[in-house]
């Protein structure tokens, strides 16, 4: 998942939570685009505005569901306004 801050602060305690209420565990890390791993599995993060943040989710089901969509919350601690940009799965 990428994620953009358009804004013009910094976006501060950057997390992923899941936003369905599908039965399965999220994890996220920061991931520099290309091949490494940034930081620690679930740390929130600050992007200074107008960059890209690149992030890793880790999916896991606690139990079977029927296919269904999977949405995600981006949110900040300071209350910037985020979009994600990308979601490949």
């Amino acid at each position: 998942m990428s994620v953009i801050n358009y804004g013009t602060a910094t976006a501060t305690g950057l997390s992923i939570t899941q936003a369905s209420s599908l039965p399965a565990t999220v994890s996220y890390q920061r991931w520099d685009g290309i091949s490494s791993l940034i930081g620690s599995v679930n740390t929130p993060v600050d992007m200074v505005a107008g960059t890209t943040a690149h992030f890793l989710l880790t999916i896991n089901a606690t139990s079977a569901f029927d296919s269904s969509s999977m949405t995600f919350n981006v949110s900040c601690t300071n209350g910037q306004q985020l979009q994600q940009a990308q979601l490949t799965h």
